[in-house]
């Protein structure tokens, strides 16, 4: 990390959770502003149903988990090639579940770091899908990214994921239920609530809130064909509208049959 790098951390608030979508074959990133919508993306049916296919044994709803990032600020919305850290870092615990000490870890390890979150600066801690935990906290601006999981390993006493040790590595996300996300700070969000001025923002987080503001505007004049055939240059916090009605679809059962669009749009 050099010295410019290492002062942008240091004169800033600005955490990262972001939530990750594919565009064009590439891992695009849009910021998760408040608790509250962190909250409803982990808890919504889809999610929950795709969490509990995953602890039943189907590695294809593993892949249809949401992912999020916790650690970089991805320069326009592209999480590939990021050079930029966040004030947090993700890090992952992993048990191998074959250990005869496996559910005893699992019960201890939660506990262990919840007694020392103060000097962790945690800001996230949840259980992962399957064999472990996924953990969030404050950045030490004067270490590396791997220097930093080194840190917080050594001070909790776990061993970090040694193959998740890049800035743009993503977590695949539980839901919302307390035995999932077992804590979480507000701080970790991008709002103007907490304090981040819009002038502090990074070029691509200020422009995520000018979009949002934009489309907001124009919701009221979107007429019914625009919702089932969106333009693929238009987009929300950078998802294009094509992915958004796709993922729709795929919730509700389908592209909707002739004559039923009504009752579709309805649905969405």
């Amino acid at each position: 990390m050099d010295q410019s790098q290492k002062e942008s951390l240091i004169n800033t608030d600005i955490m990262s959770c972001y939530v990750i979508s594919y565009q064009d074959g590439h891992k695009v990133a849009r910021p998760v502003e408040t608790e509250a919508e962190y909250r409803a993306l982990r808890g919504s049916d889809r999610q929950c149903r795709m969490v509990d296919a995953c602890r039943n044994g189907s590695t294809e709803a593993k892949r249809r988990l949401l992912q999020m990032n916790y650690s970089c600020i991805p320069t326009d919305g592209i999480l590939r090639g990021c050079k930029t850290p966040s004030n947090s870092v993700g890090m992952d615990i992993d048990f191998d579940p074959s250990d005869p000490a496996y559910e005893q870890k699992m019960a201890e390890v939660p506990q262990m770091i919840l007694a020392k979150k103060d000097e962790v600066g945690l800001m996230m801690l949840e259980r992962s899908v399957k064999k472990g935990y996924h953990m969030v906290f404050k950045r030490r601006p004067e270490l590396s990214q791997e220097e930093n999981l080194r840190w917080a390993s050594e001070l909790l006493g776990v061993k970090y994921d040694g193959g998740a040790k890049d800035i743009t590595r993503v977590f695949f996300t539980t839901s919302s239920d307390a035995e999932d996300l077992i804590f979480l700070d507000p701080t970790l969000f991008v709002n103007e609530e907490l304090g981040v001025r819009s002038e502090e923002l990074t070029p691509t987080l200020r422009e995520n809130k000018d979009n949002k503001k934009e489309v907001e505007k124009g919701n009221g004049e979107a007429n019914n064909s625009s919702l089932l055939t969106p333009n693929s240059s238009l987009s929300f916090e950078n998802i294009p509208y094509r992915n958004i009605v796709e993922a729709l679809e795929d919730q509700l059962g389908g592209v909707p049959a002739h004559g039923s669009r009504n009752q579709f749009i309805f649905s969405m």
